[in-house]
C-alpha cells in the first residue's frame, strides 16, 4: 500500500479524490461502524462514487481483483499513536498462482509445494536479482521457478533424473508464459557433491 496521509485525529485525515465510481475501505483497528462512517465521507467527497463493502472489514485480494479495486481500496489503519490512510497498490493474484501451479507441463500433485510458500521462502532468504540461489532438493522446480520470477539465478539439484528433466521443462514453460529470462541450471546430484561441483562460496542463498 501507499500511504496518503497520517494524523492523530481521524477527523483531520485528508479525504482522497478520484474519478472512478467504485471504491472500498479496508479498516484495521476500527469498528465496522467507524469504517462505514468514513466510507460515507469519502463517498460524499467524490460525487457519483459507490462504496463496495466486502465480506469482512478488509477487502480481500480476490475482491480487489474481481471488482477492479487496485488503487481504489483505501486502507484505514490505527496504531497506538497514529492513524494512517493508504491505498492498495498491489495484491497477490490467486488466479495467476493457480495457473503457475496447475498448468505446468510436469505435475507431481501429492508432493507439490504451494506457489505461495515457494514465493515466501526466497523472500525470507532476501533473494535479489543479483543472487545465485540453490534448491538442493528441487523436485519439479517450484522454488527455482519463483527464484526466477525475482530475476535471480536459479540452480537446482536432485537425485531423481526424471525430476531434473521435469524441472527444466517447467522452467522453460514458466519463462515462455511470463516472458521472463533468468539463468538457471538443474543437475542430478547428491548434496554431498555440491562443494566439489560449485565450491564453497558460489551461492548467495540456499532455499
Amino acid at each position: 500500500a501507499e500511504v496518503l496521509d497520517e494524523t492523530t485525529d481521524l477527523e483531520k485525515l485528508k479525504l482522497p479524490k478520484f474519478s472512478e465510481k467504485l471504491f472500498s475501505v479496508s479498516a484495521y483497528g476500527f469498528p465496522k461502524a467507524e469504517q462505514k462512517k468514513f466510507a460515507m465521507k469519502i463517498k460524499r467527497a467524490n460525487k457519483g462514487s459507490k462504496f463496495f463493502q466486502g465480506k469482512s472489514s478488509q477487502t480481500s485480494a480476490v475482491e480487489i481483483l474481481k471488482k477492479d479495486l487496485l488503487e481504489k481500496d483505501f486502507i484505514l489503519l490505527k496504531t497506538e499513536k497514529e492513524i494512517f490512510l493508504a491505498k492498495t497498490i498491489a495484491v497477490y493474484n490467486p488466479f495467476d498462482f493457480k495457473k503457475r501451479d496447475m498448468e505446468r507441463p510436469f505435475q507431481r500433485h501429492l508432493q507439490a509445494m504451494p506457489i505461495r510458500l515457494a514465493k515466501i521462502l526466497p523472500n525470507l532468504a532476501r533473494v535479489t536479482n543479483k543472487s545465485k540461489v540453490l534448491d538442493p532438493f528441487c523436485g519439479y522446480g517450484t522454488i527455482p521457478q519463483e527464484v526466477c520470477s525475482l530475476g535471480a539465478e536459479a540452480f537446482g539439484t536432485d537425485l531423481d533424473d526424471y525430476a531434473i528433466k521435469a524441472a527444466e521443462g517447467n522452467m522453460n514453460w514458466f519463462q515462455e508464459q511470463y516472458k521472463t529470462k533468468c539463468r538457471f541450471a538443474f543437475s542430478s546430484m547428491n548434496v554431498f557433491d555440491l562443494i566439489e561441483a560449485f565450491g564453497k562460496d558460489f551461492f548467495d542463498a540456499v532455499v
